[in-house]
């Protein structure tokens, strides 16, 4: 008989449990807060590449020849990165265990494991149902808080609503604050392994100045907003089990 298919099931087979599932790890959330954010993919002409820019924020003005205000990471390229401001820079702060939100002995899924055949099951000489040779389950992730700090950079502060000056720190944190709020209705989009859209928990924890003054035309404007994610992260490997095919039973009649 045909052995299993290798792909990944339905979308909804994969919410319900019934196929195997994608699996999400720090790559994942450090691009998670791109996507949160909003941001898109856009050909930097500087590194001949492509970059996640932020675009359609009301009076702010990119840096010359750049298609929105850049986000890049911190760590590790942040040397070979070209700095033209207004930009948003993101730096991974921490990651703790958070153990309250454990749920140990629960599954992510339960499906035929690769190479499984068909058959059928007899109980007491009687056959119930079809299924598979062998299974194939692994365990819900391991969950983690991890803290990001965003910090928002540019010449001038300026005001949500000010026309001008257009390049401002002001207008820019007001879009982070919008996205990330102090309360558990804020979300944090993550795309896992196979494509599948996932929401998880952000919260707002700080917002402090970090501005620079030197002559006018050197200041940096420069807001940090720390948040933190109730991510999960998939560090089990998936087990593989014979399954039950029939029940036998015998009794001693003397």
């Amino acid at each position: 008989m045909p052995g299993v298919n290798e792909l990944q099931g339905t979308k909804e087979e994969r919410r319900l449990g019934t196929a195997r599932n994608g699996t999400v790890g720090i790559y994942e959330f450090d691009q998670g807060v791109y996507l949160t954010l909003g941001a898109e993919l856009h050909d930097d002409p500087n590194i001949g590449g492509q970059k996640y820019f932020l675009t359609g924020i009301p009076g702010v003005c990119p840096p010359p020849g750049y298609p929105g205000i850049p986000i890049v990471f911190a760590a590790p390229d942040d040397r070979l990165e070209e700095y033209r401001m207004p930009l948003v820079m993101v730096r991974r702060d921490d990651i703790q265990p958070a153990l309250q939100r454990w749920a140990p002995g629960s599954k992510q899924y339960r499906t035929a494991a690769p190479g499984a055949q068909r058959r059928r099951y007899e109980v007491f000489g009687e056959t119930y149902s079809e299924g598979w040779s062998e299974y194939e389950d692994v365990a819900v992730a391991d969950p983690f808080d991890i803290s990001y700090s965003l910090t928002v950079t540019a010449r001038n502060r300026g005001g949500r609503l000010r026309s001008a000056p257009r390049n401002q720190a002001g207008a820019i944190l007001h879009h982070v604050l919008k996205t990330f709020r102090p309360h558990s209705y804020s979300y944090f989009k993550v795309v896992d392994s196979v494509g599948d859209t996932r929401y998880y928990n952000v919260f707002l924890e700080s917002i402090g100045p970090q501005d620079e003054f030197g002559e006018p035309t050197e200041r940096v404007i420069a807001h940090s907003v720390s948040i933190r994610v109730e991510a999960v992260l998939d560090l089990e490997d998936p087990v593989r089990h014979n399954a039950v095919t029939s029940i036998r039973s015998s009794f001693d009649t003397t």
